[in-house]
This record gives C-alpha cells, structure tokens and sequence, in this order.
C-alpha cells in the first residue's frame, strides 16, 4: 500500500521490464507489465536515471521467477505522471471498468528483500465508483 503524497503532473517516472514483463521478439515491455492494482515506478526528481537502474540491477539480478527464469532488467520505460493519470480519464471501450490512475510516492526504507529506494513510487489503479 502506497504510503506518501500524490506525485505532480510534470513529473517523470521510470520502470524496470524484465521477464515475463519483457517482449524479447518486439524488445518492449509486455501490457502484463501494468496489469496489476498497484505497478512500482521510480522518481527521476529523487535520483537520476544511472542511480535507480543500479538499484533496479541490485533489486532483480539474483532473483528468478516462478518459471525459474532470471529477472534480469532487460529494458527502461519513462513516463510523464500526468499522460498516466489521462489515460484512465476517456476509456478506449465502453467495456472497462471506469478508474482512476494516480501516482504516489512509496520510498522503500529498510524492507528485507528489497534494496533500499528513495525514489520508489506506485502508479494505482481504483474504480472511480
């Protein structure tokens, strides 16, 4: 659960992609990347983009998966916290539920398994009803 202040529009965020996030055959992230309630993201205004892939490096590089694959970063995605938030506001199909994105810092301080993050933040997903 997020712990911190909403972010502001004009800030960048970064995210790691790695498997199963990651489309070797198109090189990109996978839309199962953001398919979770709450997707971890990291804050270009709290440490440069060299620092946080260090920290995604020490984070992910031993860790392996269920399918027992490497969770080695194989890609960096940047996004601007206000084109987030204005993708939920004119869904593309009548079809899907009506949310609400926000992004939220959620520093990460001293929590085992984890490298330490000031930088970490949270893109959440909640039904707007």
């Amino acid at each position: 659960m997020a712990k911190g202040d909403l972010l502001g529009d004009t800030e960048e965020v970064v995210r790691a992609a790695m498997h199963p996030y990651w489309d070797a055959d198109l090189h990109r992230a996978s839309p199962s990347a953001f398919t979770q309630e709450e997707v971890s993201v990291s804050r270009l205004a709290v440490l440069s983009r060299d620092q946080i892939v260090s920290i995604f490096e020490q984070d992910f590089g031993s860790r392996v998966d269920s399918e027992g694959v490497a969770k080695k970063v194989r890609g960096i995605g940047t996004a601007n916290v206000g084109d987030i938030v204005r993708q939920a506001e004119e869904p593309l199909l009548v079809n899907f539920p009506d949310l609400v994105l926000t992004v939220i810092e959620d520093r990460i301080e001293d929590e085992p398994g984890y490298a330490n993050n000031p930088a970490h933040a949270l893109i959440c997903g909640h039904s707007r009803t």
